[in-house]
Protein backbone atom coordinates (compact mmCIF):
# COMPACT_ATOMS: atom_id res chain seq x y z
CA UNK A 1 0.00 0.00 0.00
CA UNK A 2 1.51 3.22 -0.65
CA UNK A 3 1.84 6.32 1.22
CA UNK A 4 -0.61 7.79 -0.41
CA UNK A 5 -3.07 4.80 0.56
CA UNK A 6 -2.09 4.53 3.71
CA UNK A 7 -3.03 8.33 4.41
CA UNK A 8 -6.25 8.12 3.39
CA UNK A 9 -6.90 4.73 5.03
CA UNK A 10 -6.26 6.67 7.77
CA UNK A 11 -8.13 9.69 7.76
CA UNK A 12 -11.14 7.46 6.39
CA UNK A 13 -10.56 5.83 9.73
CA UNK A 14 -10.56 8.73 12.19
CA UNK A 15 -14.05 10.30 10.10
CA UNK A 16 -15.69 6.83 10.80
CA UNK A 17 -14.62 6.98 14.45
CA UNK A 18 -16.65 10.36 14.59
CA UNK A 19 -13.78 12.53 14.98
CA UNK A 20 -14.17 16.38 14.02
CA UNK A 21 -12.78 17.74 11.17
CA UNK A 22 -10.12 19.45 13.02
CA UNK A 23 -8.95 15.71 14.16
CA UNK A 24 -9.23 14.66 10.61
CA UNK A 25 -6.76 17.30 9.34
CA UNK A 26 -4.74 16.81 12.33
CA UNK A 27 -4.47 12.84 11.57
CA UNK A 28 -3.54 13.52 7.73
CA UNK A 29 -0.48 15.82 9.02
CA UNK A 30 0.29 13.91 11.47
CA UNK A 31 0.22 10.19 9.79
CA UNK A 32 2.54 12.53 6.97
CA UNK A 33 5.30 13.37 9.70
CA UNK A 34 5.54 9.45 10.39
CA UNK A 35 5.62 8.43 7.32
CA UNK A 36 8.80 10.80 6.90
CA UNK A 37 11.09 9.34 9.54
CA UNK A 38 12.44 6.16 9.54
CA UNK A 39 12.74 6.23 12.96
CA UNK A 40 9.15 6.11 13.57
CA UNK A 41 7.99 3.21 11.56
CA UNK A 42 6.71 1.48 14.74
CA UNK A 43 5.05 4.34 15.99
CA UNK A 44 1.27 4.47 15.90
CA UNK A 45 -1.25 7.47 17.26
CA UNK A 46 -4.37 8.33 18.11
CA UNK A 47 -6.15 11.91 17.69
CA UNK A 48 -9.17 13.14 19.91
CA UNK A 49 -10.58 16.36 20.70
CA UNK A 50 -7.16 17.36 19.20
CA UNK A 51 -4.95 15.81 21.34
CA UNK A 52 -2.80 13.44 19.93
CA UNK A 53 -1.64 10.36 21.73
CA UNK A 54 1.15 8.19 20.33
CA UNK A 55 2.45 5.08 21.01
CA UNK A 56 5.26 2.04 19.99
CA UNK A 57 8.73 2.32 20.14
CA UNK A 58 11.76 3.99 18.67
CA UNK A 59 15.56 3.73 18.66
CA UNK A 60 16.56 6.67 20.95
CA UNK A 61 15.77 9.62 23.69
CA UNK A 62 16.67 12.14 20.86
CA UNK A 63 14.01 10.47 18.97
CA UNK A 64 11.48 9.98 20.70
CA UNK A 65 11.70 13.64 21.98
CA UNK A 66 11.81 14.62 18.29
CA UNK A 67 9.06 13.02 17.73
CA UNK A 68 6.87 14.73 20.50
CA UNK A 69 8.79 18.06 19.65
CA UNK A 70 6.98 17.83 16.16
CA UNK A 71 3.86 16.69 16.93
CA UNK A 72 3.88 20.04 18.86
CA UNK A 73 4.00 22.36 16.05
CA UNK A 74 1.57 20.51 13.73
CA UNK A 75 -1.46 22.97 13.08
CA UNK A 76 -4.55 22.75 15.14
CA UNK A 77 -2.67 20.04 17.68
CA UNK A 78 -3.73 21.35 21.46
CA UNK A 79 -1.91 18.39 23.26
CA UNK A 80 0.43 15.48 22.81
CA UNK A 81 0.60 12.30 25.05
CA UNK A 82 4.05 10.92 23.81
CA UNK A 83 3.68 7.34 25.26
CA UNK A 84 6.60 6.02 22.79
CA UNK A 85 8.53 3.86 24.44
CA UNK A 86 12.69 3.05 23.63
CA UNK A 87 12.91 -0.67 22.38
CA UNK A 88 15.37 -2.37 23.47
CA UNK A 89 15.01 -0.79 26.73
CA UNK A 90 17.47 1.15 28.30
CA UNK A 91 19.73 0.22 31.09
CA UNK A 92 19.04 2.49 34.30
CA UNK A 93 20.30 5.83 34.29
CA UNK A 94 21.84 5.60 37.66
CA UNK A 95 23.71 2.40 36.22
CA UNK A 96 24.68 3.91 32.86
CA UNK A 97 26.43 6.79 34.26
CA UNK A 98 28.31 4.48 36.82
CA UNK A 99 29.65 2.67 34.39
CA UNK A 100 30.62 5.55 32.01
CA UNK A 101 31.93 6.98 35.44
CA UNK A 102 34.42 3.72 36.16
CA UNK A 103 35.55 3.99 32.38
CA UNK A 104 36.34 7.94 32.42
CA UNK A 105 37.80 7.49 35.88
CA UNK A 106 40.07 4.58 34.58
CA UNK A 107 41.17 6.16 31.56
CA UNK A 108 42.48 9.14 33.95
CA UNK A 109 39.53 11.29 32.86
CA UNK A 110 37.91 11.08 36.28
CA UNK A 111 37.50 15.08 36.00
CA UNK A 112 34.55 14.82 33.44
CA UNK A 113 31.07 15.23 34.88
CA UNK A 114 28.45 12.97 33.38
CA UNK A 115 24.55 12.83 33.02
CA UNK A 116 22.91 9.45 31.99
CA UNK A 117 19.59 9.59 30.60
CA UNK A 118 17.52 6.79 28.63
CA UNK A 119 20.82 5.45 26.87
CA UNK A 120 21.94 8.93 25.78
CA UNK A 121 24.94 10.23 27.65
CA UNK A 122 26.43 13.96 28.36
CA UNK A 123 30.07 14.10 28.91
CA UNK A 124 30.97 18.12 30.24
CA UNK A 125 34.77 18.89 31.33
CA UNK A 126 38.15 20.13 29.54
CA UNK A 127 41.02 17.75 28.34
CA UNK A 128 44.19 19.03 27.84
CA UNK A 129 44.76 18.16 23.56
CA UNK A 130 42.38 16.49 20.84
CA UNK A 131 44.26 13.14 21.06
CA UNK A 132 42.54 12.86 24.86
CA UNK A 133 39.34 14.50 23.52
CA UNK A 134 38.91 11.74 20.96
CA UNK A 135 40.09 9.11 23.35
CA UNK A 136 36.61 10.10 25.83
CA UNK A 137 34.32 10.21 22.76
CA UNK A 138 35.87 6.36 21.70
CA UNK A 139 35.48 5.61 25.57
CA UNK A 140 31.84 6.74 25.66
CA UNK A 141 30.91 5.06 22.96
CA UNK A 142 32.36 1.84 24.09
CA UNK A 143 30.37 1.55 27.00
CA UNK A 144 27.41 -1.04 26.97
CA UNK A 145 24.30 0.66 26.97
CA UNK A 146 25.41 3.97 25.77
CA UNK A 147 22.91 5.19 22.63
CA UNK A 148 23.67 8.41 22.11
CA UNK A 149 26.81 10.81 23.27
CA UNK A 150 26.24 14.43 23.86
CA UNK A 151 29.71 15.39 24.09
CA UNK A 152 30.48 19.19 25.75
CA UNK A 153 34.25 18.10 26.19
CA UNK A 154 36.51 21.00 25.08
CA UNK A 155 40.15 20.92 24.67
CA UNK A 156 42.29 23.75 27.12
CA UNK A 157 43.25 26.28 24.83
CA UNK A 158 40.51 25.98 22.07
Amino acid sequence: MSTRNILGFVLTVVCMAGASERDAIIARDVAQLLSRHAAYRAVTFTVEDEIVTTRGKVPTYTDRKGLEWSLRRVALVRSVRNEVVLDPPVVSDEVLGAHMKKALTAAGFAHLRVVAHDGRVEIRGTVRNRTQWARVQDLAWSVEGVREVESQVRVAGE
